[in-house]
Order: C-alpha cells, then sequence, then structure tokens
C-alpha cells in the first residue's frame, strides 16, 4: 500500500470514528425500546453533489465507508462537470461510484442529508449549479426531514481592508458586493450561490445552510488560493531547502485540512437553527509558520533559507469564523498543522512513512483513543466533583 492509499484509508477512518462519537448523545433510546445504540447516523440517507473537488471526493469515499458499515441507508453520489478525480491515474481505481443522473429522487419522509460541495473557481459549471440548487430546493420542500449543506470552496479574495484580521460573515458578503467593482469570476460566482440560497430559503425551504470554507486541502487535493501548498513542498524536496521571504511573515492565509471541514459539516447537519451562513477555517497562519512547520517534520533533510521581516504592512488574506460557536464547533478539535501537513506531503510525494507511529499505530487511530481516554476522565471528574470525592492520577 501507498502512503497515499494509507493517509485517504486513514482519514476515512477518522470520520467514521468522528462520525460515530458525534452521533451517540442524539441516539441513546428509552429503555427495552428494542432500538440500536450503536452509533447509527442520525440522518437515514445521505445525497451528495459535488464537482471534481478534494471535500467532494473525501465525502463521497466517507459515504460508501457509512453504508457498508450499516451507518447509513444509503449514499448516492451525484458528480457536476468530469468526474471527480477521473485525471488522477494512481486513484481512478478506487474511486467512489458516480451517478450520471441530474438529482437523485430525494426520499418523501425519512431524514435525509443533501451535501453540495463546490468549488467556486469553477466557474464554467456556474450555471449547472445554480440550476441544480433551486431544483434542490423544490425537492427537499416535500421533506421536512431533509436538510440541505451548500459547502462553497471559496474563490481567491482580497485582502482584509484596513488591516482587520478577517472579515465575519456579513461583513465578507458586503465587501464583496459593494467595495469590489472588480470582481474575479470566481468571486461572482460565489455571490451568485449566495443569492440563490437565499431564494431558496425565502421560496419555502428554510432548512438549507451556506458553509463558506477557506484554504482547503488534503491529501485528495488542494484549493488554496493565495498559497501553493504542493508547489512548495515539491519545491523543498526538489532543493531540500525551505525558503522563507519577508513578504512571507506579513502574509496569513487560511489552512483548513479537509477532514476538519467534513467534521464542521456535520455539526451544522445536526445544528439547532438552519438558514445560516457559516464561515470556516480550520487554522489561521502566516506563510512563514507554514513554512517553518514543514521544515520542522524533516529537519534532517531540509534546511532553512530566511530573510528577517522586513516591517512590511501584514495582509490578512483570510476570514472570521464568528458564528461557528452556534453549531458547537471548538477550533481545538482541527487537526494541529504539521500532522495535516506531513499527511499531505506523505500523500503528494509518496514520502517514507518517517512517523509512520502516528499513523499506522491502531490503524492510525490513536488521536481518536486518546481523545475517547480523555472523555472517561472528563465523566469521572464530574463524578468525583458531584460526590465530594478525591482522587489522583498516576502511570503513563
Amino acid at each position: 500500500m501507498t502512503p497515499r492509499d494509507q493517509i485517504l484509508q486513514d482519514d476515512v477512518a477518522l470520520l467514521r470514528d468522528f462520525f460515530q462519537s458525534f452521533a451517540a448523545p442524539y441516539l441513546r433510546p428509552p429503555l427495552l425500546s428494542g432500538l440500536s445504540g450503536r452509533g447509527r447516523f442520525l440522518h437515514r440517507h445521505l445525497v451528495l453533489v459535488t464537482d471534481d473537488n478534494p471535500l467532494g471526493r473525501l465525502l463521497a469515499r466517507t459515504g460508501d465507508l457509512f453504508v457498508q458499515k450499516g451507518l447509513l441507508d444509503s449514499a448516492r453520489n451525484v458528480a457536476v462537470g468530469p468526474l471527480p478525480g477521473a485525471d488522477d491515474p494512481a486513484g481512478r481505481d478506487s474511486l467512489p461510484v458516480f451517478a450520471e443522473i441530474p438529482l437523485p429522487p430525494i426520499p418523501g419522509k425519512d431524514p435525509t442529508a443533501i451535501l453540495c460541495c463546490i468549488d467556486c473557481e469553477k466557474t464554467a459549471l456556474a450555471g449547472d449549479w445554480l440550476a441544480r440548487l433551486r431544483r434542490i430546493g423544490q425537492e427537499a420542500a416535500g421533506n421536512p426531514r431533509a436538510v440541505c449543506i451548500v459547502a462553497a470552496l471559496l474563490p481567491a479574495l482580497p485582502p482584509s481592508p484596513d488591516g482587520i484580521d478577517g472579515l465575519a460573515e456579513r461583513e465578507l458578503s458586503w465587501q464583496l458586493e459593494r467595495d469590489t467593482p472588480d470582481k474575479t469570476p470566481g468571486q461572482r460566482f460565489l455571490l451568485d450561490i449566495e443569492r440563490t440560497c437565499r431564494d431558496v430559503v425565502a421560496g419555502g425551504y428554510p432548512r438549507l445552510d451556506l458553509c463558506r470554507i477557506d484554504g482547503l486541502f488534503g491529501a485528495e487535493g488542494q484549493c488554496l488560493r493565495h498559497f501553493d501548498l504542493h508547489g512548495e513542498l515539491r519545491n523543498a524536496f526538489r532543493e531540500n531547502a525551505v525558503n522563507i521571504t519577508a513578504e512571507d511573515h506579513a502574509t496569513t492565509i487560511s489552512l483548513t485540512y479537509a477532514t476538519d471541514a467534513a467534521k464542521f459539516l456535520t455539526h451544522v447537519i445536526y445544528g439547532p437553527r438552519h438558514g445560516q451562513v457559516y464561515n470556516f477555517v480550520g487554522n489561521r497562519i502566516t506563510v512563514a509558520d507554514a513554512k517553518n512547520a514543514i521544515r520542522a517534520l524533516w529537519p534532517g533533510r531540509l534546511s532553512l533559507r530566511a530573510e528577517a521581516a522586513a516591517g512590511i504592512p501584514h495582509v490578512y488574506r483570510t476570514i472570521n469564523t464568528l458564528k461557528t460557536f452556534l453549531v458547537r464547533w471548538r477550533h481545538r478539535d482541527a487537526m494541529p498543522i504539521p500532522a495535516a501537513l506531513y499527511r499531505t506531503a506523505a500523500a503528494l510525494l509518496d514520502l517514507p512513512p518517517v512517523n509512520a507511529g502516528a499513523i499506522a499505530i491502531y490503524g492510525g487511530r490513536l488521536p481518536r483513543i486518546k481523545s475517547l481516554e480523555l472523555m472517561m476522565l472528563r465523566d469521572i471528574d464530574a463524578f468525583c466533583e458531584k460526590h465530594g470525592i478525591r482522587y489522583f492520577l498516576c502511570g503513563g
């Protein structure tokens, strides 16, 4: 198995474990009810509509696994434009199945999650996408238990004005609509998506949310607009050095690992309020810090060539995430940047697993095991606090 295949399988396994643990609090049935409490997904059907982007390909693999494991009754994948991943010889044989139909039928009564993953830079598909969103609103309106999440992978954005460290949901819309006279095709596509979503909600389907995702990358590929991570990794291993410029110190960008974006979409599906717009970023980091993290992963192989910060005005090419608390997302749950960068580099360059222990132990689920142990400790701590019991920790 290649490092790329190993990382892809592990990403899907991480999402499976996350979904099972996330759904458990919603699925504790009354005693003697005869219902299963094994962590079944709250929604019985998943409909994924996506163009060729890393998040859509990851979700397609995950949905197929959920059906195999009995966590879903059905998962349908629909491609908009060319088949996702069809131009990738390395992964073509393991591609999920995509239906060649405009939209599969949406069950009329069963709980159904509809996920639309849109790369806003694929503007040639704009007309097709907008028509599909309107049709989804019409079809889903007949099912009061269907929820639709539109995940828009943001296009290249102008820098935040006046040194603001990131624009929130309404501020970003205002900047693009009112303060950006020369809009790029991707920015116009994003605004069209937002208008269409508002029309769908106003037209009688309120259970639709728009999630703007910035700086997506992962083992399946990247949608980074202001930093070519794949090119940087290739250059670093070709030259055996990481080059940091003065501008890198003064530029803050978004880096969002694909599994974090998928986890956030799950939070939104289960969220108490719908008809919302959310900004999502896994990590906000300077380009210099991102390059430093790459070099720190392979210190014996990569040298560092760095320019000092030169008092250049700081530029923020990222967004703010003020509303994520509404769906109980915690940024500390995002994958740490070093781990995300390692997984991406190993998948892209077929690097030898220099830290295979972090990937292969327990099938790649060591972080999940640690989080479960921490959950158990919190329960013990709450019980002892309630009853006034003193306790001590030992071992390790």
